[in-house]
């Protein structure tokens, strides 16, 4: 068993590690999105042997972790009509010397903030939905940890595999719906990446609010 204090050091490890990879997503450097991604695997998932440094400390079973995107109505998605649909939640869009670009969201929009039980945030709660293709009315939704743990397991945060199991995930990364209008090129890429990252400043927000007196 770890002691207390290799625990906390641990904790205070991951919690620089998110804080470095966030700065550096924030000066240009996307790839980061898959080291806040490990950070976050390794504070909080469990699974089989394996166990988080949160289960660790003891905190994780009684955390709220908070939330920060729109809420979703599924009942009402699924009765739309069919067609071609993305909404990233989490996300925001932007504007640098390149033209529109995806943004997290960070703390921009507090009025649509709540603190979830771990099981809510985690599996329950939808961050991304799409059309299943073009014209269907089938709709993938994709929760944080559909989104973490295809960055970790699949996409080189750990792991390189040699195919994508993730539907929900495969549209994210792949989905070519949002394009300039004149021109029909893709205009906004990435957008796994940049809810990696909104989902890091959620953590750390978490974190803060568990561990900070």
């Amino acid at each position: 068993m770890r002691t207390e204090e290799e625990l906390k050091a641990a904790l205070d490890e991951h919690i620089g590690f998110l804080q470095s990879s966030c700065e550096a997503f924030d000066k240009g450097v996307l790839a980061e999105g898959k080291r806040i991604a490990n950070s976050i695997y390794t504070l909080i998932w469990d699974y089989k042997r394996t166990k988080s440094i949160l289960s660790q400390i003891g905190a994780k079973e009684n955390m709220l972790f908070l939330s920060s995107g729109d809420k979703l109505d599924k009942d009402e998605i699924l009765a739309q009509k069919a067609g071609s649909y993305a909404s990233p939640r989490l996300l925001m869009f932007g504007f640098n010397e390149r033209g529109i670009t995806w943004e997290p969201r960070l703390g921009a929009v507090p009025s649509v903030h709540s603190w979830l039980s771990f099981k809510d945030w985690w599996e329950d709660e939808p961050i991304f939905w799409a059309a299943e293709a073009e014209g269907s009315i089938n709709r993938i939704f994709v929760s944080r940890r559909e989104l973490i743990t295809s960055l970790t397991d699949q996409e080189g945060g750990r792991h390189l595999d040699p195919i994508l199991d993730s539907e929900g995930y495969k549209l994210m990364k792949f989905d070519e719906g949002w394009r300039d209008a004149s021109t029909n090129e893709v205009v906004l890429r990435d957008q796994a990446l940049f809810m990696a990252r909104q989902i890091g400043w959620e953590m750390l927000q978490t974190l803060e609010r568990q561990f900070t007196k």
